[in-house]
């Protein structure tokens, strides 16, 4: 995801000069705030249906090394768990529902992070399969062997 400025997180709110705060160049996770919460997606995932509240992931690369985006600029890597293979009811990873997920998740993202949707200049959205294609991780797994 490219962004126009760093997400301003509710729990640490960003200085007025917008530099990188220590939060901002390590792993963030959100969602994960009790097992309940992960033991839901995981329940969700393995019926087939992303998550209605993931665990998200968010790393900002450009936290550490501003020459990975313009100036102002930042790119974040947002990681989601659990995502199915195979979708429900037939359907399958096209636009509509990879888009729908990620919209999702980034709805998420928004309440701990206001402004975040409208920061987003660029997003690349891959999914499960998607990463099993590109990177040969067997069934889009990239956490664990199966």
């Amino acid at each position: 995801v490219a962004v126009d400025r760093l997400p301003n997180f509710l729990s640490l709110p960003n200085t007025p000069d917008g530099k990188p705060l220590p939060h901002h160049r390590c792993s963030i996770h959100l969602n994960s705030e009790n097992m309940e919460l992960l033991d839901q997606a995981l329940a969700d995932a393995m019926k087939g249906r992303p998550s209605e509240r993931p665990m998200i992931e968010l790393c900002i690369p450009s936290a550490l090394d501003p020459t990975l985006a313009p100036p102002g600029c930042h790119v974040i890597s947002i990681f989601s768990q659990y995502t199915p293979y195979t979708l429900s009811e037939g359907r399958t990873w096209d636009e509509e529902e990879r888009n729908k997920y990620a919209d999702n998740v980034f709805e998420w993202i928004e309440k701990y992070a206001p402004g975040f949707k409208a920061s987003v200049i660029g997003r690349d959205v891959l999914t499960p399969p998607d990463l099993e294609r590109i990177f040969g991780l067997s069934g889009g797994v990239c956490n664990f062997i199966k």
